[in-house]
């Protein structure tokens, strides 16, 4: 499969890619699938994984874990996730994009996934008219990811 630049990030990955939410991330979905349908398309050519906490309540991020430690980690892979939008415990969404709450979600993600890294981070519904931060306009210093996406 062709490969093309991740924009900026100096990364390089297939034109196409692997959404892991859906029915992916749905509990009735088995878990043996969701296994097979990673490798098929890591055979197709895919090189770019995306999930993020909030699919499944973070079941998206768990599986696509299974699946990279099943083959041996991620390597040769772009594995992407999300930021910024989150289910309080009294199961309403809201959104942070404060450099602790990512900072907080980073962290949970890579342990879900099970990496050292993400090499791409996207802000997930961030409000366009305060700016993605949300208040304090700053961007959250981490070196745990490797671009932007």
């Amino acid at each position: 499969m062709p490969a093309r630049p991740l924009g900026p990030t100096g990364l390089s990955t297939s034109i196409l890619g692997f959404g892991c939410s859906a029915y992916w991330a749905r509990p009735a979905f088995p878990d043996a699938r969701a296994q097979a349908l990673a490798e098929a398309a890591i055979e197709g050519g895919i090189r770019l994984f995306d999930t993020g906490p909030i699919y499944g309540a973070g079941l998206g991020e768990r599986r696509l874990g299974r699946a990279l430690r099943a083959r041996g980690g991620a390597k040769g892979l772009v594995i992407c996730t999300k930021v910024g939008t989150h289910v309080g415990a009294d199961g309403r969404v809201f959104r942070d994009f404060s450099p602790e709450a990512v900072r907080i979600s980073v962290n949970r993600s890579l342990e879900r996934l099970g990496l050292d890294r993400i090499d791409g981070l996207h802000l997930h519904g961030p409000n366009r008219r305060r700016g993605w931060s949300g208040s304090s306009g700053s961007t959250p210093s981490t070196r745990r990811w490797r671009g932007w996406a």
